[in-house]
């Protein structure tokens, strides 16, 4: 069953399970070598989770009552207490991650 999981399967099994696949990649002792081998490409290529769920995250974090940046859709405008009104909380935000990891991604933005 191991031989046959590929790292993007595991990958999409959610974070925990990437963290838990870069962790066995270190061990040889645990796993055969070719698992391991396979495990590795986890450390280094991770597939981004879609750009609304970041944004979510983004705006619950900040506190963001209106828009996230011009020209990006808010994730907030069907809650309660959203203003289009308000100033976004970025001047300018990457519409897409410019880098993903297991646990995150990264956006470029000028506040």
């Amino acid at each position: 069953l191991v031989r046959r999981l590929q790292p993007r399967e595991l990958s999409a099994l959610g974070p925990v399970a990437v963290k838990v696949g870069q962790t066995l990649s270190q061990r040889p002792d645990i796993l055969p070598e070719d698992v391991c081998e396979a495990l590795k490409g986890l450390q280094t290529s991770n597939e981004p989770f879609p750009n609304e769920e970041a944004y979510r995250v983004i705006a619950e974090d900040f506190g963001a009552k209106g828009p996230l940046a011009p020209g990006l859709p808010s994730p907030l405008q069907r809650h309660e207490g959203f203003d289009p009104d308000a100033p976004p909380l970025f001047a300018k935000l990457t519409a897409d991650c410019i880098a993903s990891a297991s646990l995150g991604q990264v956006y470029r933005g000028t506040m």
